[in-house]
């Protein structure tokens, strides 16, 4: 009776050991995503050698260890869920989902972010004026603020998402302020070789083209110096660059712009030909993980 009962147990056990790494395995398997997980034959062939692991530690727990069935059961299902829950675990990553990596803000009650630093030379300045950063600059002065994003990791632990290193990056800057040009030109923002400013026939973006020269090209925009406070917004996209005006896209070209490592807002070339006002009462930096395109 004992004897039968055992033997009952265990084929229970063998059941729920079976049915349990057969979910995990077809979980794994059908939600093979190639930012968590890498390519997908690179993906099977990681599967199959755990299910082959989960083969030999149970068959070696069995034949060597506890020399039970029950303790092989285990110790093989326990290395498929162990798989399966890594798997969980990197579906689940912000990099896999698209969430944002940096996130850098400020609003006029806050102070600014350890990332953001400010940058003056006379006869520019900055000043804190009922919670708005005024910067003012002539005569080959700067006045700018400095955003310097934490770097990408250039190697990410065993737990990331394996395709993590293949991710491009999204960035977005939009500030919010009143300017005003009191020379031909008043840069507002810009980041390496991306540039927006204000000139005498409008707002003019350099950026570099197709064949990695720089290029300009200027709208004629009047409402960004009527004296009200606006919402700029630029966005370097994988796949486009362009700048918005209170929602309104005024210029845009299909191709990623070559940024550098920081973003400027203000005017920091110290050209005696710029000069004038910026009224800052917000900055909003976002860097976001976008997934390449399919291969």
């Amino acid at each position: 009776m004992t004897g039968t009962s055992g033997v009952s147990e265990t084929r229970h056990l063998t059941s729920l050991s079976v049915c349990l790494t057969s979910i995990a395995l077809a979980f794994t398997f059908l939600t093979h995503d190639p930012v968590a997980d890498g390519p997908r034959r690179q993906f099977a062939l990681a599967l199959l050698q755990l299910v082959m692991g989960s083969c030999v530690l149970g068959f070696v727990v069995l034949r060597h260890l506890e020399k039970s069935m029950k303790a092989a059961l285990l110790a093989g299902s326990s290395l498929m869920l162990v798989g399966a829950g890594i798997h969980a675990a990197r579906l689940a990553h912000p990099l896999t989902r698209g969430i944002a990596d940096t996130n850098l803000t400020w609003r006029s009650t806050n102070t600014l972010p350890e990332e953001a630093e400010i940058s003056v030379r006379a006869p520019g300045t900055i000043n804190s004026e009922a919670n708005v950063y005024v910067m003012a600059l002539q005569n080959g002065g700067t006045a700018a603020i400095q955003l310097t994003p934490k770097e990408v990791p250039m190697a990410w632990p065993w737990w990331a998402p394996l395709g993590a290193d293949k991710l491009l990056r999204s960035h977005r800057l939009t500030i919010d302020a009143m300017t005003q040009r009191t020379a031909p030109y008043l840069v507002v923002m810009n980041s390496g070789k991306l540039r927006v400013q204000l000139t005498v026939a409008g707002i003019m973006v350099t950026a570099p083209d197709g064949r990695g020269d720089v290029s300009e090209k200027t709208m004629t925009t009047p409402v960004v110096t009527d004296g009200s406070s606006h919402q700029w917004e630029l966005a370097a996209e994988p796949t486009f660059t362009s700048l918005k005006i209170d929602g309104s896209e005024i210029w845009s070209v299909p191709r990623s712009a070559e940024i550098g490592k920081a973003f400027t807002i203000g005017d920091a070339s110290g050209n005696r030909e710029h000069g004038g006002t910026i009224k800052l009462t917000e900055f909003r930096y976002s860097r976001l993980p976008v997934r390449p395109p399919p291969s």
